[in-house]
């Protein structure tokens, strides 16, 4: 199946289990801000540096209630302790994010690395994919300009 590009990637176990960044490493800095004390950040970064819309999907207070949001900002803290993420000043994540929410960041360019993935632009023109074949990984451009 094919799957939005996403990081952290869902695991290649039988089950395909959803993998999930926070827990333990976040903490809620404000209704609109958490900050992560987690290394991927750093790829996040680059990915809302390359543009093209970077999102969060997570469960931010309750496992019954989950949201999607546009990034705003990924800066590393001063402390060298970790990033603070910032959500975009037009996200509505449907509740604020509690310390120790669940969440992964997906739709950027930069995290389309596993079989099946694929990256939809803003302008939804074209969307990348990750093909696998007998060569190995494959990124291909498909244009939808029609």
């Amino acid at each position: 199946p094919q799957t939005l590009a996403r990081d952290p990637n869902i695991g290649d176990d039988p089950l395909r289990t959803w993998q999930w960044a926070g827990y333990e490493r976040v903490r809620a800095s404000s209704n609109r801000s958490l900050a992560l004390n987690d290394s991927r950040a750093a790829l996040w970064q680059r990915a809302l540096r390359d543009g093209g819309g970077l999102h969060l999907h997570g469960y931010w207070k309750y496992d019954w209630r989950e949201g999607y949001v546009r990034v705003g900002a990924i800066e590393r803290r001063g402390d060298g302790g970790g990033f603070d993420i910032t959500f975009a000043s037009d996200a509505e994540p449907g509740y604020p994010p509690a310390d120790g929410c669940r969440f992964y960041a997906l739709n950027a360019l930069r995290l389309l690395d596993a079989p099946g993935e694929y990256y939809v632009s803003e302008g939804g023109r074209s969307s990348p994919v990750t093909l696998q074949t007998n060569l190995g990984m494959n990124n291909r451009l498909h244009d939808h300009t029609g």
